[in-house]
């Protein structure tokens, strides 16, 4: 185990006697056929259109679900997340283990899966209808082997991840939490313990008038243009990105005229919050030398630029000693990972339970994926059990077991 990685004699101790219990051996091993199951459920989420904000009926598919295995207190929320609980003996603490119910995908989109070899390829089949199967996984596999918590474990589905974590913001506003196990995307070899601050930027140019054209493009056109490509080839900041989101014209230009305004969507994201404003600097001189170039190109005819500022997520951390971020870094080591990747940066629903002061992580679902995002996205089975496995174990260390350890949460 890497020496500088903190985990505490109590976390080992735990472990060791929690992966020796006969339940929970039998857990681990159901978890490997049920794969099979578990990508059914997986195809049939993913199949339900889940475009932010129009999420109700994949939440109402997990309702369902969650009523099929036994859930108690099954809610839906003024906010659209969908939850349920798995009752302990009532004097341990309370494990949150969600995923999100949205996608990036139109609602015409069409979601069908291709199958090729160990690969389903399908708009939405890893992020996250990987994290949504992957939970039932888990839930099946301790009432197979009736394993009894100390701690509730609380299953959800939450709703608008992907526009900025709005949906778990407004959840734990409701909700208190010991531990936070956020499920997303594949693999089985990470997780997350931070989560990035998140600025946009929507830099608005500007062209003196509206043209006729004749072969010309427009000046804010052109100079959004050569922004873009600079964003593109800024070195940013230690633990920054920066990308440009989209160029996008102004919608109200008249036929045969090219347009006198061209926003450029500019997304930052880092872990630190001392290097936002370095960084909005660096963004700011890029937009000048853009204006400046495509000035001294057509001469008398000027662009401007503003630049509108929406800082809507502050970066969370916590501290590494603590029970989950061990209990997370333990399993993938005992499971066989040689050194588990310790993703720092991203935004996950995690990440808003790290703002709020909770001990939370994202663990991957397991296999592999490609083309997050695309029309090319795809779930690779290989290994997949796995996710649930890892998964199942951090939720019992944190809720502790009947008769086996105490919560570590």
């Amino acid at each position: 185990m890497k020496e500088s990685f903190p985990v505490s004699t109590a976390i080992k101790q735990a472990y060791a006697k929690l992966t020796v219990d006969p339940r929970v051996e039998d857990a681990l091993a159901f978890l490997v056929p049920d794969q099979e199951k578990r990508l059914e459920e997986q195809i049939a989420i993913a199949k339900i259109p889940g475009f932010s904000y129009h999420e109700k009926e994949r939440a109402d598919a997990m309702k369902e679900y969650f009523r099929q295995y036994g859930l108690t207190d099954i809610t839906t929320d003024r906010f659209g997340n969908v939850y349920g609980v798995r009752k302990g003996t009532g004097h341990g603490p309370r494990i949150l283990i969600d995923a999100h119910t949205d996608s990036v995908f139109p609602l015409y989109t069409v979601l069908e899966p291709r199958f090729e070899g160990s690969k389903v390829h399908m708009p939405g089949i890893t992020d996250d209808a990987s994290g949504l199967a992957a939970m039932l996984s888990v839930l099946r596999a301790l009432n197979h082997a009736d394993i009894s918590t100390v701690g509730d474990l609380v299953f959800a589905g939450i709703v608008e991840e992907e526009p900025g974590i709005f949906g778990m913001h407004k959840f734990l506003t409701e909700q208190t939490f010991d531990a936070v196990i956020s499920l997303d995307c594949a693999g089985s070899n990470w997780f997350a313990v931070g989560a990035s601050g998140e600025c946009n930027y929507e830099v608005r140019f500007r062209s003196l008038d509206e043209r006729i054209n004749y072969g010309k493009y427009s000046q804010c056109l052109t100079a959004a243009s050569r922004a873009a490509i600079k964003i593109s080839e800024m070195t940013p900041l230690e633990k920054t990105m920066v990308l440009v989101d989209s160029i996008c014209a102004d919608p109200d230009k008249e036929q045969g005229c090219t347009t006198k305004l061209t926003r450029l969507n500019v997304q930052v994201r880092s872990c630190t919050k001392e290097a936002m404003g370095p960084t909005e600097e660096m963004i700011r001189k890029l937009m000048e030398e853009a204006c400046a170039e495509e000035n001294a190109r057509c001469g008398e005819e000027r662009v401007t630029f503003e630049m509108l500022k929406n800082e809507f997520l502050t970066p969370g951390a916590q501290d590494l000693n603590n029970p989950i971020c061990g209990s997370a870094y333990t399993i993938l080591t005992e499971m066989g990972v040689e050194e588990p990747r310790i993703v720092e940066t991203g935004n996950s629903n995690s990440g808003e339970a790290l703002r709020a002061g909770i001990q939370a992580v994202t663990m991957g679902t397991g296999g592999a994926h490609g083309g997050r995002h695309s029309l090319q996205e795809f779930f690779d089975t290989t290994d997949m059990h796995k996710g649930p496995q890892s998964i199942m174990l951090l939720a019992l260390m944190m809720a502790g077991v009947v008769g086996a350890i105490e919560p570590q949460a």
